[in-house]
C-alpha cells in the first residue's frame, strides 16, 4: 500500500468515527401519517360520476385545514385528468380520521380540443388570501 493511499485511509476512518457522535442510530415510523384516500371514498359535487383514479395532489395548510387538489381520472381509456379540491382537518389527518365519503370538487378540467390529455399533477400555494 502506498503511503498517499495509507494516508487516506487515516483519514477516512477518523472522519467516520467523528461523524458517530454526531447522530443518533435510530428509526423514526412516519408512515403512521400516511392516509389512503382510495377513489371509491369521492363523490364529486359538479360531475355526475366518480373517479375511477384519484392520485398526485398538491396541497396547501391553511390555518386547521389542509387544502388538498388531487388529480382525477375518470375513464382509463382515454386517461383524461381534471384537478379537484377537498379539505380535511389537521387534527382528523392526524388522528387517523377519515370521512366515509369525501366530496371533490372539479376546479380544472379540459375544455378545448388541444387539451385533450387533460391536466397534469397539481402544484399550489397559498399566497395573500389566494389558492396559485
Amino acid at each position: 500500500m502506498s503511503k498517499i493511499q495509507s494516508l487516506l485511509e487515516e483519514k477516512v476512518k477518523s472522519f467516520i468515527e467523528g461523524k458517530k457522535q454526531l447522530r443518533e442510530n435510530k428509526t423514526k415510523d412516519v408512515s403512521k401519517y400516511r392516509l389512503i384516500l382510495p377513489p371509491s371514498i369521492f363523490r364529486v359535487s359538479n360531475y355526475p360520476r366518480r373517479p375511477a383514479a384519484v392520485f398526485n395532489p398538491g396541497a396547501v395548510l391553511k390555518g386547521g385545514k389542509v387544502y388538498i387538489f388531487p388529480r382525477l381520472v375518470f375513464d382509463y381509456y382515454k386517461y383524461v385528468s381534471s384537478i379537484g379540491v377537498f379539505e380535511l382537518d389537521v387534527e382528523d389527518i392526524l388522528s387517523g380520521k377519515l370521512p366515509r365519503e369525501i366530496e371533490v370538487q372539479i376546479l380544472l378540467w379540459p375544455k378545448n380540443l388541444w387539451e385533450f390529455l387533460g391536466c397534469e399533477d397539481p402544484r399550489v400555494i397559498f399566497h395573500d388570501g389566494e389558492f396559485l
